[in-house]
C-alpha cells in the first residue's frame, strides 16, 4: 500500500509532528508499505529528510497555496497516478482540500481527512467542511472537542472519530544548567516556558500581560518563548510596553523543545483556541506543571488540579494567579508534574498514535 500524506506545511523544524512521521514511515516500511509526505517547501535542516528516507519514506515538494491551486491539483493527481497511491491522508492547509479533491477525481475511495483545529462556522468554512466530510471515507479529529466541533459543521458522526495526538518521550534530557549554558543565560530560580507561534490564536500577548503582573512580585522570574511568525515584532514591542522585555527570552524556532521543557519550571499554554495541545502533552511528559486556558481539547490532555491549572479563557489575572500559585508552591508543581508524566505515558504516547493511524489505514 502506498500512502500519500499531505502535510500542507513548510518544513522549518524537527518537532513532535516530524518525529511521529518518522516513526509512521518506519512502521509502514516494516509492513511492506510506503509513505510519501507532501510538503510545501523545505527550509529547515536536512536531518528530518534523512531520517524519513532512512525509515523508508519519501518527501515530495508540491506547492498548493492559493497561487498554486490549479497547478497543485494537477501535480498531486499526476503523483497519485505515477506512484500508484492507494490511500490519501489529508492534514493541513489548502493541501488537505486539494488532496481530497484529487483523490475523488481519480476515483480513490480510501481518503482520510484529519482535522487538527477547532473551527468557527461561517459560509466559507461551512461549505468546506461539507465538501471534506462528504468526500472523505473517514474523518479523524485530535480530541472529543474537535469531533463535536466537526459534527456541528455538518460532518457525519458515523464516520467521524477521535485519534489523540501522540507525544515523543526522549530517553534522556538536558538539565536546566546545561540548557542555560547553551543559551548563554544565567540560571534563574523560575523559568516559565511557552512554545507557540506568535499568531493571535496562540495568545502570546495574553501571556506577556500575565507575566508583567507576575514580574511585579518575582523580579527574577524569566519567560522563555519558543516559536516565531510574522507577528513576532508585535509581541516583542508589547513586552517593551509592559516593561518585561529584558526578562523575556525569544528563542525562535527550535528543534530541542523536549530539552527546553525539562529546563523550565512551569509551562504555560495561553491559546485562545486549541484542538489538542501537543506542547501541553510534551510539557507533562517532562514532569512539568502546566497552566493553560480551558479551551478546546486542552482539558482532555491535562486535568485541572491534577496535572496543572486550567484558567477561564482570556483571563489575564487568572493566568497570573495560577502562575504565581505554582511559583509559591514547589511541592504542588512537582506533584502536578509527576501526575502529568503518568498521564502522557498512559494515554498520549507517540507509538500509540502511530498504532491507531495504522489501524485506520488497514480497515478503511
Amino acid at each position: 500500500m502506498n500512502i500519500f500524506f499531505s502535510t500542507g506545511m513548510k518544513y522549518t523544524k524537527y518537532g513532535g509532528v516530524e518525529r511521529m512521521l518518522v516513526y509512521l514511515a518506519k512502521s509502514l516500511t516494516n509492513s511492506g508499505d510506503k509513505l510519501f509526505l507532501q510538503y510545501e517547501e523545505m527550509t529547515g535542516a536536512n536531518k528530518f529528510k534523512e531520517d524519513i528516507e532512512t525509515a523508508g519514506g519519501k518527501i515530495v515538494i508540491i506547492q498548493t497555496g492559493n497561487k498554486h491551486f490549479i497547478s497543485g491539483l494537477f501535480k498531486i493527481m499526476l503523483f497519485i497516478i505515477k506512484n500508484n497511491i492507494t490511500l490519501i491522508h489529508a492534514n493541513f492547509g489548502m493541501a488537505k482540500d486539494i488532496s481530497v479533491l484529487a483523490g475523488r477525481l481519480l476515483g480513490k475511495k480510501k481518503i482520510i481527512t484529519h482535522f487538527h483545529t477547532i473551527y468557527t462556522k461561517d459560509q466559507r468554512t461551512g461549505f468546506r467542511f461539507w465538501f471534506l466530510s462528504t468526500f472523505s471515507a473517514l474523518n479523524l479529529t485530535v480530541s472529543k472537542a474537535g469531533r463535536e466541533n466537526l459534527i456541528s459543521m455538518g460532518a457525519d458522526p458515523i464516520k467521524t472519530h477521535v485519534l489523540y495526538d501522540g507525544c515523543y518521550i526522549p530517553p534522556t534530557l538536558a538539565t536546566k544548567e546545561e540548557i542555560c549554558a547553551i543559551l548563554h543565560m544565567t540560571v534563574t530560580p523560575i523559568i516559565i516556558l511557552c512554545v507557540a507561534w506568535d499568531s493571535d490564536v496562540k495568545g502570546v500577548d495574553l501571556l506577556l500581560k500575565a507575566f508583567s503582573l507576575v514580574s511585579q512580585k518575582y523580579k527574577k522570574a524569566r519567560l522563555w518563548i519558543a516559536g516565531a511568525s510574522g507577528d513576532s515584532e508585535t509581541n516583542k514591542n508589547l513586552s517593551k510596553e509592559l516593561g518585561v522585555f529584558e526578562n523575556v527570552l525569544w528563542l525562535g524556532i527550535r528543534d530541542d523543545v523536549p530539552n527546553l521543557m525539562n529546563a523550565c519550571d512551569i509551562y504555560v499554554q495561553p491559546s485562545r483556541s486549541e484542538a489538542f495541545g501537543l506542547t501541553v502533552a510534551e510539557a507533562m511528559a517532562a514532569n512539568k506543571a502546566v497552566v493553560a486556558f480551558k479551551v478546546g481539547g486542552i482539558g482532555e490532555v491535562m486535568l485541572d488540579d491534577e496535572t496543572g491549572i486550567l484558567v477561564e479563557p482570556e483571563s489575564i489575572s487568572g493566568l497570573a494567579d495560577a502562575i504565581t500559585l505554582l511559583i509559591d508552591n514547589s511541592e504542588l508543581r512537582n506533584n502536578f508534574g509527576k501526575s502529568g508524566r503518568k498521564r502522557v505515558v498512559r494515554l498520549f504516547d507517540l507509538k500509540r498514535e502511530v498504532k491507531d493511524i495504522l489501524y485506520w489505514y488497514n480497515i478503511i
